[in-house]
């Protein structure tokens, strides 16, 4: 289990010693993956705390440090809702919990902390490239896959283009 802030809200995972030999976020350290489970605190107005969420998400997904950051909701249990999470490195995480949107969220105190769980892909597993950006490539009818089929086409169809024709 992660230590909890005052506001039980998770702290970075690591210490300062850790924090100094590690990489930089830039350098794309190892992936960390994990999930939270937040709640919405006594009194909270569920549409607000929805609203507040959708701009922490978009926000969140556009740092330097995130691979993946999406909040879900649990239909089982109202109120309750699922961060699914991946991040290059613990430096990507610790660096959200310093970024102004986050800051801001985390001060109107709308979510508590249920649980964390820490992730680790099965060996040999590489994660398909999620986020605005693969989702503007998805909207497109493109994917990185596909992306590369189609250059590989159309070389192709060029090089049939430009060969010579017997007559």
């Amino acid at each position: 289990m992660t230590d909890l802030t005052q506001n039980n809200h998770p702290l970075p995972l690591s210490t300062q010693s850790e924090q100094q030999n590690r990489s930089s976020v830039a350098s794309h350290p190892a992936r960390f993956d994990m999930t939270a489970r937040i709640r919405l605190t006594e009194g909270t107005d569920a549409a607000l705390a929805r609203a507040a969420m959708a701009e922490l998400e978009q926000a969140t997904q556009y740092e330097p440090g995130c691979i993946m950051f999406r909040i879900l909701e649990d239909t089982s249990t109202p109120g309750e809702f699922i961060l699914w999470e991946s991040w290059h490195g613990r430096e990507g995480l610790e660096a959200h919990f310093k970024a102004d949107h986050t800051l801001d969220y985390l001060a109107r105190n709308m979510t508590e902390v249920v649980s964390i769980t820490e992730l680790q892909a099965l060996p040999g597993e590489q994660a398909a490239p999620v986020g605005p950006a693969t989702d503007d490539l998805i909207s497109a009818g493109t994917t990185p896959t596909r992306s590369a089929e189609k250059r590989n086409q159309a070389t192709h169809n060029a090089t049939e283009l430009s060969a010579p024709t017997s007559s």
